[in-house]
């Protein structure tokens, strides 16, 4: 076997290995949060698919943030909600809403494409501690939770923001040191791995108005795919090996 296929074997028996730890891993149930990163680059196109996204952010690759579904307030006191399966009913928030108060970006009810529409997005703002969303999951899932920050002046954006299990564990994480500056949009992305009956609050803090625009949902495919992925590579591979023998 040449040095080129001993080195794509090792690959593809280390892939097979950790997505099968990974696989075992999630059999533990335990809920866990991740703050991921910020993106203060990608401005008014989260949904426009020709502005290319980091993988870790955007888990199926589509090239949008939130593709699963979002809780958004924009240019009317409506909130405009479109949830995955695995929300149970609809998010829910606690304090205000300034509508059409902040910059533009994607208007969220608009199709992913290469040409989105841009709204001026709303705030959501409470000046007390308390969760400014809550939502709850109905089944095991794991998906990347996308806050939006939009408040146009500084001020209206937090400093720091967690996002943590108030049912079934006590699981959190947090952003901390963000930027007030709101020239335009940023997002902030939690990694969660909920169990079913799970509940979680976000809460802003370190400013006098803890705004934020809304919160987008995009699920991670499951280990067990990741895992027929490896073994179907490891095949094709040895295939190979046996027809050069």
């Amino acid at each position: 076997m040449n040095t080129r296929n001993n080195i794509r074997l090792h690959t593809l028996v280390a892939l097979l290995t950790a997505a099968c730890t990974i696989v075992v891993a999630s059999s533990a149930n335990a809920t866990t949060i991740t703050y991921l990163d910020q993106d203060t680059s990608t401005g008014a196109n989260w949904r426009t698919n020709t502005t290319l996204k980091a993988p870790a952010l955007d888990p199926n690759g589509d090239n949008a943030y939130g593709s699963d579904g979002y809780y958004m307030l924009t240019v009317t006191s409506a909130i405009v909600i479109s949830t995955p399966s695995y929300i149970v009913e609809d998010p829910t928030h606690n304090g205000l809403k300034w509508a059409n108060a902040g910059p533009s970006f994607d208007d969220p009810t608009q199709s992913i494409g290469a040409a989105v529409s841009n709204v001026n997005a709303g705030l959501i703002y409470n000046p007390g501690a308390s969760p400014i969303v809550s939502f709850s999951v109905d089944e095991a899932a794991s998906f990347v939770l996308t806050i939006v920050l939009a408040g146009s002046t500084a001020g209206h954006r937090p400093t720091a923001l967690s996002v943590t299990q108030v049912v079934g564990g006590a699981a959190t994480d947090s952003a901390d040191s963000l930027s007030s500056i709101a020239s335009t949009p940023a997002y902030l992305f939690f990694l969660v791995d909920a169990q079913a009956g799970d509940a979680f609050n976000v809460v802003t803090s370190g400013t006098s108005q803890h705004g934020i625009s809304g919160v987008a949902f995009e699920a991670v495919p499951e280990p067990a795919t990741m895992s027929l992925l490896a073994i179907g590579g490891l095949g094709v591979l040895l295939k190979r090996r046996r027809r050069r023998a």
